[in-house]
């Protein structure tokens, strides 16, 4: 990306972890059985009661979205942070404000994508389909047996990732 003076744009490289492109994302919500039931989670989210709903009785339901896949002193460092005054309901807005119902565009400079098999929240149809709204260098990378928390179950392995990418596309 640039301005055509040979000025760099503002992001030089993209490196996506879990989430797709949202414009094949918005397609699976929309049209894929799977993907729809993998992100049933998001009307809860968006509910004006969420917040409520996830912190009472010790933030019992936002210590079950972690699961058994995210190291329990993690989780509690996750739900300290977001019982802070404003912390979760700003979290929570991304839910509230995203909508799938118009293109996003395609993305022009290099990308890394790492989606993860076992992912409760994001389907192949998506994560697969993302490769078609990359103009730029594109890699993606999936991983066998971890979960949406990839940054939790697999740090080495993003980490390798992460700086590959960003060796391979240094100016």
């Amino acid at each position: 990306m640039g301005d055509g003076g040979g000025a760099p744009g503002p992001v030089r490289t993209l490196t996506a972890v879990s989430i797709p492109h949202l414009d094949p994302f918005g397609q699976a919500v929309r049209e894929d059985e799977d993907q729809q039931q993998r992100s049933a989670y998001m009307q809860v989210f968006r509910g004006s009661g969420a917040e409520r709903a996830l912190l009472e009785d010790n933030a019992r339901k936002l210590r079950q979205i972690y699961g058994n896949f995210v190291p329990q002193h993690h989780v509690d460092d996750y739900v300290q942070r977001l019982t802070e005054p404003g912390a979760l309901t700003a979290a929570l807005n991304w839910y509230r404000a995203t909508r799938f119902n118009g293109p996003i565009g395609k993305v022009e400079v290099p990308t890394l994508y790492v989606w993860s098999t076992e992912d409760v929240a994001v389907g192949s149809t998506a994560a697969l389909a993302t490769e078609h709204h990359v103009t730029g260098p594109y890699r993606f990378e999936m991983l066998e047996d971890v979960s949406h928390w990839i940054p939790e179950q697999a740090p080495e392995a993003l980490n390798r990732f992460i700086l590959e990418h960003l060796l391979a596309h240094q100016d």
